[in-house]
């Protein structure tokens, strides 16, 4: 078995007897016993439906595209109702090529939903209950999943990468799923797009599209996470305004850079935003009592008379369009958050920027999620994804 970043605090007791289970979307087979990768599940579902409190479901390389669940009247590739790791075979290393990956829906039902590929028979990537809490999600893309624009539905059309339903809005057991290095590619739900809920830790949310709340993430926190092109789903967003939120009823955002989202960055923001890169997105208005040491290339807050430490500064960020979200030299990104909001970090996590490289820990740290300077000659900075 390979070795994996193990989570000590969420360890239960007698986890050392805790079993392993495999699937193999190349390989595998669902008449299977899955204990052996050379006799791996094929689907997603059946590997996890193996699996007991305790224990690990590990994913070999491969696009999970068989097998779904059935929850709310909803569709999902995988149901978690108990407390387990799932990962691929080497964490961070094995993300790009093993992916969950849902369904777009241009045909079932009546609604709207089908205009913007959110019909009835939409396929989400995972549905974790509130009985699943203390899970750990490591190192897996979700791709293409979708929840189905229902009218009047809340939690079935929610969370189109991931789904956890645990606690309200701005309770803290809504933080407690731990999804880490992950990658939530062209997911998309009327709330919460890549996420609803959890804490996602050096994740990416990339070309993420909701018709309402959160383009990327609502409700939990997230940290050293990277939000690129994050938008509204094309003729299904509603209110443009509140629903251009890439976060919604977040309880932290710490470390994280936000980039070329649109329309607006943060709606109905419960907690703090800290540390962050925000920069090239549309409406850029922030809550000025709930941000923190970021750096903007808009001025534009709330205004309440509260304090807050803002910096103005443009070319942060080396090339989002290469996937490469170093900052440049020079940028004042560079020494402008504070160490002291690191604490919020799982602490697994807190030493390590979303590159998994050292962070400086001296009480002064870079904002944005990515830690590394780069000073290559005429980089110009690629903004606006076509």
């Amino acid at each position: 078995m390979n070795k994996r970043i193990v989570l000590v605090w969420l360890l239960a007791a007698g986890s050392l007897s805790a079993a392993e289970y495999f699937a193999d979307a190349i390989n595998g087979n669902d008449a299977n016993d899955g204990l052996t990768e050379a006799t791996a599940k094929l689907s997603l579902k059946e590997a996890i439906a193996l699996a007991n409190t305790g224990d690990t479901v590990t994913l070999l390389p491969g696009d999970y595209t068989n097998g779904v669940e059935t929850t709310s009247s909803t569709y999902s590739r995988g149901y978690i109702s108990k407390q387990i790791t799932l990962r691929s075979e080497n964490g961070r290393a094995s993300r790009d090529v093993t992916r969950i990956v849902g369904k777009y829906d241009y045909e079932g039902g009546t609604g709207n939903g089908k205009t913007g590929g959110m019909g009835d028979n939409a396929v989400r990537g995972l549905w974790v209950t509130s009985a699943a809490a203390g899970t750990v999600i490591e190192g897996i893309s979700f791709v293409d999943c979708s929840a189905p624009f229902l009218t009047g539905a809340g939690e079935s059309t929610s969370g189109g990468g991931i789904f956890f339903g645990n606690g309200g809005l701005t309770s803290t057991a809504a933080d407690n799923l731990y999804v880490v290095d992950c990658a939530f590619i062209r997911c998309q739900a009327t709330r919460g797009a890549g996420m609803y809920g959890g804490t996602s830790v050096r994740c990416l949310f990339k070309g993420c599209r909701h018709t309402k709340y959160g383009a990327g993430q609502r409700a939990g926190s997230t940290y050293n996470s990277i939000f690129d092109d994050c938008h509204v789903v094309p003729g299904l967003g509603q209110d443009t305004k509140i629903s251009g939120g890439v976060f919604g009823y977040m309880r932290y955002v710490v470390n994280c850079t936000v980039i070329n989202c649109e329309p607006r960055v943060a709606a109905s923001l419960t907690g703090n935003l800290v540390n962050c890169i925000i920069q090239n997105n549309g409406d850029q208005t922030l809550p000025q009592d709930r941000t923190f040491n970021c750096v903007t290339d808009t001025s534009s807050m709330t205004s309440n008379g509260c304090a807050v430490s803002v910096v103005y500064g443009m070319a942060e960020v080396w090339s989002p369009m290469e996937d490469d979200y170093r900052v440049n030299a020079g940028a004042k990104a560079i020494m402008t958050g504070s160490a002291d909001w690191l604490a919020q970090i799982p602490a697994a996590y807190r030493d390590t920027d979303y590159y998994g490289n050292p962070r400086m820990m001296d009480g002064t740290v870079y904002c944005g999620a990515v830690q590394a300077v780069t000073d290559e000659t005429g980089s110009g900075v690629a903004f606006r994804l076509s």
